[in-house]
């Protein structure tokens, strides 16, 4: 992993998507239509192997209005549920758990997965957050 993972303070979990907006002259406009798209294939590729608690609440967001990041989604789980509860719908479907160092999540990087998609590579990343009782789930596509 190329990127460092925030979290916000918040606490939400967040599908970020890495690879940024390929466009050779970038524009607020044409990343916000790239990170629609995006948005739509992560949550294709995700959301039913995440716990339908936590799937519900997945929210698109983009970087769009900062830089060229593109989408990701976001949702919160209970900070008392495992990680382990969190990613085993990926790795019942035979996801690589990801090596992270604790310092990659702004607080605490805790588990990720990660599998290719459609010619892509998405992880899935549970986070520390700042709130104990909350954890942060960060689903992007990866560089």
């Amino acid at each position: 992993m190329t990127k460092r993972w925030t979290i916000p303070a918040l606490a939400t979990v967040m599908v970020f998507t890495l690879a940024g907006c390929k466009y050779p002259s970038w524009t607020e406009t044409g990343c916000r239509q790239e990170a629609v798209q995006e948005t739509v294939e992560l949550k294709k590729a995700t959301s039913a192997l995440l716990p339908e608690s936590i799937a519900a609440r997945l929210e698109a967001r983009d970087d769009c209005d900062s830089g060229d990041e593109g989408g990701w989604l976001t949702a919160t789980a209970d900070g008392k549920t495992p990680s382990g509860t969190i990613l085993e719908g990926f790795a019942a479907k035979g996801w690589t758990r990801l090596n992270l160092r604790k310092d990659e999540c702004n607080v605490e990087c805790i588990a990720g997965v990660t599998n290719p998609w459609h010619g892509k590579k998405v992880e899935v990343v549970v986070g520390a957050t700042q709130q104990v009782q909350i954890h942060e789930v960060i689903i992007a596509f990866a560089e």
